[in-house]
């Protein structure tokens, strides 16, 4: 019987950035003993590479990662061992805290070097990184200079108020967020200034820890939205549905929610709202329901009463507070609409929800439907 063919498999190797420095660990009982790597490791079958970059490093060292992007890669044949690897790099930064030896058996240290500097013997995915002159001044945020700008305009005074605002306490839905103090006009004065920035660009400031980053990858997104054609809209739709994640508190979702997904679904099926209604992630769920406001504004408001009605036993206060907004807006396109949506179900909804869809009604139908719900 004839052997199985080898197969070459994938590697990802994770460049951690840190005060221009990057993280080095020295191998230990595998084939590239005694050599230098970074950290990094097989990618799983259905597994993502962003995904694999961060369970890697997280198993590895403990680090988590605040911001990554794909770097370049690598083809690399071990000769000796008759092992074949394409190693994808993936350039991580915003990581915090102290690199551990979390796997003993593999690694003996990890620490950081100067890029001109690295220690040698290097593993053979970084010498062949190296003949291809790559170097981490390649791999400069390419948005440091829009992030220094805006840490010129902080202000300590504001943004210890935005964090109260937000909710950033301990417990509170938007705990740890940080921000720098900088008011929305000057973020849409920056978004204006930098209109022309690079997608790559909009996804650093998008994966950012500071509100105010990702706030302002969001204005840029929506000003390329709008000015994009077809195919350019469905590439920006589906990378605002791939970084979710970072669109985590009420203003981000209502500027962008419907000025993206909303506008691209305007005349399209919407089957991706239902989806996002069910998320287990308040912030998708909220989406889901802040999008339909542009089909409000043309008139349709079927999915808003269709969405509003699957929210109403959500749990939390935020997704109340924007059904019924959602409701309050459907309502002055077609106020019996409103009205019958309210007769079936204000016995059920959340007494918040109720105030905000019944704000603009005459008042006594108001006070009816508030005393129907007491």
């Amino acid at each position: 019987m004839n052997a199985a063919p080898k197969r070459p498999r994938i590697g990802v190797g994770v460049i951690v950035i840190r005060n221009g420095r990057v993280l080095l660990g020295k191998r230990k009982n595998s084939h590239g003993a005694g050599t230098w790597q970074f950290p990094g490791g097989h990618l799983e079958y259905g597994e993502s590479i962003e995904a694999c970059a961060r369970r890697e490093l997280h198993e590895e060292t403990g680090l988590s990662i605040s911001r990554l992007r794909m770097g370049p890669f690598t083809n690399d044949i071990f000769e000796k061992e008759q092992k074949h690897y394409v190693t994808l790099f993936v350039i991580a930064e915003g990581t915090e805290g102290d690199p551990e030896v979390k796997e003993p058996h593999k690694c003996e240290c990890w620490e950081w070097f100067r890029w001109s500097a690295m220690p040698t013997p290097h593993f053979l995915p970084i010498t062949n990184l190296l003949k291809q002159n790559f170097s981490i001044a390649d791999a400069e945020d390419p948005a440091a200079a829009i992030t220094a700008e805006m840490t010129a305009m902080a202000s300590a005074d504001q943004a210890t108020q935005l964090q109260r605002f937000f909710k950033t306490g301990p417990g509170e839905y938007a705990e740890g967020d940080r921000f720098l103090g900088i008011k929305v006009p000057r973020l849409r004065q920056l978004a204006k200034k930098h209109a022309p920035a690079s997608m790559a660009a909009i996804e650093s400031l998008l994966c950012s820890p500071v509100h105010e980053a990702r706030q302002l990858a969001l204005f840029l997104l929506i000003g390329r939205f709008q000015k994009a054609d077809p195919d350019g809209q469905a590439a920006i739709v589906d990378f605002y549905l791939a970084h979710t994640r970072w669109i985590n508190n009420w203003d981000l979702v209502d500027c962008s929610a419907h000025t993206i997904l909303g506008a691209f679904l305007l005349r399209r099926k919407r089957g991706v709202l239902y989806r996002l209604v069910q998320s287990e992630n308040l912030w998708e769920r909220r989406i889901a329901m802040v999008a339909t406001w542009q089909f409000i504004r043309a008139g349709e408001i079927a999915d808003t009463m269709e969405l509003a009605a699957r929210l109403l036993q959500d749990r939390e206060d935020l997704i109340h507070k924007a059904a019924g907004w959602m409701l309050r807006e459907a309502g002055k396109h077609d106020e019996r609409a409103l009205t019958a949506f309210l007769d079936t179900h204000c016995l059920q909804m959340p007494r918040t929800m109720l105030r905000y869809a019944i704000e603009r009604l005459p008042e006594p139908r108001r006070l009816a439907f508030l005393k129907r719900k007491a």
